[in-house]
This record gives structure tokens, sequence and C-alpha cells, in this order.
């Protein structure tokens, strides 16, 4: 049933810059990370949306209002990375998306290191997690009022590719449309 529900979602998530949002100062769009993550955003959807297809407890209404939301939301993802920091970033976005207030948070990178190798099936070395042991990132997020439109920054990009970490503004742009 995944794999029908991955065809009849087949446009779910894409990869692309956000209408209306511009790259962060200095900005470099990451066409590869945004694919990664769209398909990511995709599988995620389609296993969830699937889970409630096959739950016995759902009524038949239910479920075909799921599937009627899901395969007519349409979901943008851009990533992009910058060498200015997460403050300037935050406060170019303040000024330049209406309404725009981030809240900041703490993160444990090593964490963030493990959740991404699960995910993306590759290990990370003991040396990799003895040396983010205890070092945490910052992370900074504005969700519009609707939920249609986030931006999250994070101080440090963790390659979901294979799991280097490196001191890089890494901006996050997802819309549904």
């Amino acid at each position: 049933m995944a794999t029908l529900l991955a065809l009849l979602l087949g446009l779910i998530a894409e990869a692309g810059p956000v209408s209306g949002i511009p790259a962060p100062p200095a900005g470099n769009y990451e066409a590869e990370l945004s694919k990664l993550a769209a398909d990511r955003a995709k599988a995620e959807i389609v296993h969830q949306l699937d889970a409630v297809l096959r739950d016995p407890s759902s009524s038949a209404s239910d479920k075909a209002e799921a599937k009627s939301r899901v395969e007519g939301a349409r979901l943008k993802l851009a990533i992009y990375t910058t060498d200015r920091s997460l403050e300037e970033t935050i406060a170019f976005y303040t000024g330049k998306v209406p309404g725009a207030a981030f809240l900041t948070a703490e993160r444990n990178i090593l964490i963030d290191l493990q959740e991404l190798a699960e995910i993306g099936k590759f290990t990370v070395p003991p040396a990799t997690a003895r040396e983010w042991k205890g070092k945490s990132g910052r992370t900074a997020r504005w969700t519009r009022e609707d939920q249609m439109l986030q931006i999250s920054v994070e101080d440090y990009l963790i390659d979901p590719r294979d799991g280097k970490v490196a001191k890089k503004t890494v901006v996050l742009v997802s819309a549904f449309g």
C-alpha cells in the first residue's frame, strides 16, 4: 500500500526556493540537501498516511478525510547555507518577512547527529561522537500563524549524507501551498 500511496502523492513535497522568501545574506541554495529533505518529508507523510489507512480504529470517513487532505497538500522545501551568524540571519528574516519573530533554543549536536544517522542509515564514528559529546548549538524557529510557512535557522550544518558537522548557518524554509 505504501508504494501506491507514494505514487498517488508523487508531488506532495518538492525541493526549491519558496516564493516570497529570499535566500539569507551571502546564502547558497543547497539543491541536493533540499531534495534530500523533500524526499524525507514525502516518505514521512506517506508513512503517516499509511498508518492511518491501516488503523482499524479509524472510520472510513476519517481515512477518506486524511487521504484527501494529503492529496491536496503541497510542501515546498528549501535549504540554504551561509557563513553569516545565526543572529545576523535571524535579523535579516525578521526584517524581510512580515511578522517573523523567532524562538531560540539550545540543541545537542550529538543527539541531532545520532538521529540523522539513524534516518540516513550511516554510523557515527566513535571519534566524532567523542568530539561532539556534550556540545550544543543553537536553533531558531518562526512559524507563521496559519502554520503554512516556517523558517528554521541552525548554527551548525549536520550533513545528512555523511554526518559531517560544520560551523555554518543553515536555513530551512518550508511552505505548504
